[in-house]
């Protein structure tokens, strides 16, 4: 189950985990890259990494990839 959300600079995706197990990923789209979060409970804060766009491009081609090296252009 997911939630899409377009705020005033960004697009904002909540992705939930339906069986609780898992907390909430939240995707921010931004102009300068993308924000993906997701509350650490162990750490007891939210985690948040940057990607910029040929990052996310590449995680979302690796997705499906076998092992390897790849080099995209």
């Amino acid at each position: 189950m997911f939630t899409v959300e377009t705020e005033f600079d960004l697009t904002k995706v909540t992705v939930m985990d339906e069986t609780g197990g898992v907390e909430d990923l939240i995707v921010r789209y931004a102009e300068e890259g993308i924000y993906m979060s997701q509350w650490s409970e162990h750490d007891k804060r939210e985690i948040t990494i940057y990607l910029n766009d040929k990052m996310f491009n590449e995680l979302m081609l690796a997705y499906n990839s076998k092992d390897g090296t790849f080099i995209t252009r």
